[in-house]
């Protein structure tokens, strides 16, 4: 696992900001750091991952439109009360710039633990484990794998206040449920179009309703037209909820006016 990741400022707060928001909003490209795998050349068909040099928080999301305030702010409310979460959207949709930058509202004295893929997340905590999985490509056994699984299993013994999975799969969903129902506190991020269709996902993959009925609220990030050109949007934040006949199913609190797949400005 990379050790913790020192932010060094640069420049003027202000100006970083604005700097920020225009990347955001494309009219300049992103700084990037190194690729992390040498070896990798781009070329046609290989599409690689730009990182801001310094962490996106949630000021920047606010600049460039990518929410609006009272989405921020009820989120911010259901993180400060160690709600389990999940950020959802499709491929290239910006789930994990959005899931770190949700981490930048999380109390600085907390102890933030990471579980990764591909070591994408970047944040501005101190106290900050990082972990990551390991595929060994051994031709006659896997003994020598680390998987997201594992990982989440030996977390506990980490005690973080709070546990972040960057891409969960379906295969892993049961062991961060398992986490969760421990008394630990997790936040995630999973491929799903819509916050009904991950809750249809995960009962597809035999996570039972008592399991799920620990997830607390669902952001939807998605890709809309803007100007003539694609942008990244939350769309809406949901409340996973319990009614009469009709079992567990994502409430809308706050929703982004959309029309013919164009987004509204809304601030």
């Amino acid at each position: 696992a990379e050790g913790l990741h020192k932010v060094r400022p640069h420049g003027n707060g202000a100006d970083r900001v604005k700097d920020h928001a225009r990347n955001l909003h494309g009219r300049r490209p992103a700084h990037t750091e190194h690729v992390r795998h040498a070896g990798l050349k781009a070329g046609r068909g290989h599409r690689r991952t730009q990182f801001p040099r310094s962490p996106l928080t949630i000021t920047h999301m606010l600049e460039g439109g990518t929410l609006t305030s009272r989405m921020a702010a009820y989120v911010w409310t259901l993180i400060d009360a160690k709600a389990v979460g999940l950020v959802i959207g499709v491929t290239g949709s910006g789930k994990t710039t959005l899931l770190g930058a949700l981490t930048s509202m999380m109390n600085p004295r907390w102890r933030i633990l990471t579980i990764e893929d591909t070591l994408e997340l970047q944040m501005p905590h101190h106290d900050w484990v990082r972990l990551n999985s390991r595929k060994s490509y051994g031709m006659l056994s896997d003994a020598f794998d680390i998987p997201i699984r594992a990982l989440i299993d030996i977390s506990l013994t980490q005690k973080p206040d709070y546990e972040i999975v960057g891409e969960i799969r379906l295969n892993d969903m049961d062991s961060l449920f398992q986490s969760v129902g421990t008394g630990h506190v997790g936040l995630t991020s999973f491929h799903a179009s819509a916050p009904e269709g991950a809750l249809t996902r995960m009962r597809g993959n035999k996570i039972s309703e008592g399991e799920l009925a620990l997830l607390w609220f669902i952001v939807h990030s998605a890709v809309y037209q803007a100007g003539g050109r694609n942008v990244r949007r939350v769309s809406n934040v949901s409340e996973v909820v319990q009614d009469r006949g009709q079992g567990l199913h994502a409430h809308h609190i706050q929703a982004r006016p959309i029309r013919k797949g164009r987004v509204e400005a809304v601030h």
